[in-house]
């Protein structure tokens, strides 16, 4: 069983890496900003909010989504074994005021002309498997990604609940407690007017990913056809 931390880790990271958002860098006052572009304003309030927990999206491609973790975020994992292809950043100098900010969708980079005593921030580059975007048909957005810190490969998924609850193992179905608590949030949140989705991770292995890309394959070339 995952521990809590575990487990708000692996949410945050979800949030960082399963979007269509690109971070875009900007100079403003000699200070450089990330600022987030993206299909709509629910897909960057999500990164905005993995960043404002200490999970900051710096570059997204086809093949990679590189994010920094702060000290901050309490998930800072410098000197763990089990850290594979993470790397730190260069050490800095600890702000008196917390990490500056422009705007609602901006964030000040490390840099030693304007920040003090900065700890080590961590640079985890994710490699991207495969990245289906979110359609008005799918309801949901995927990701498969090898983690760097432990080296699985995971799938990320968000999107309508009643579409993600469809997805759940069977474990978690019948999981009551669980279940109980999603569906009162859902109900408390639908009467309140809340938007809401649901998100989800699997840890696969190299055979379910390969036979994943097979079907893949085999679907988008009957759709060239």
């Amino acid at each position: 069983m995952a521990s809590q931390r575990e487990r708000v880790f692996e949410f945050l990271k979800l949030l960082a890496i399963t979007h269509e958002a690109q971070p875009e860098e900007r100079i403003i006052n000699e200070e450089k900003h990330i600022f987030y572009n993206g299909p709509s304003p629910d897909e960057i309030t999500l990164v905005d909010f993995a960043k404002n927990n200490g999970l900051t999206v710096s570059s997204v491609s086809d093949n990679e989504c590189t994010v920094w973790v702060y000290p901050e975020s309490g998930l800072f994992m410098k000197n763990k074994e089990n850290f594979n292809n993470g790397h730190l950043g260069d050490e800095q100098e600890d702000p008196e005021n917390s990490d500056s900010y422009d705007g609602m969708n901006s964030l000040a980079s490390p840099s030693k002309k304007d920040l003090k005593e900065r700890i080590n921030y961590e640079i985890l580059d994710f490699f991207v498997h495969k990245r289906i975007e979110f359609t008005s048909e799918r309801k949901r957005m995927s990701i498969i990604v090898t983690d760097p810190i432990d080296g699985l490969i995971k799938v990320y998924i968000k999107g309508a609940d009643s579409i993600i609850i469809d997805w759940l193992s069977e474990e978690s179905k019948n999981d009551k407690r669980m279940m109980d608590k999603i569906q009162l949030f859902l109900q408390e949140s639908s009467t309140k007017g809340f938007r809401t989705l649901l998100m989800g991770m699997k840890i696969i292995d190299e055979n379910e990913l390969k036979e994943f890309k097979d079907l893949l394959n085999v679907a988008e070339r009957d759709l060239g056809a």
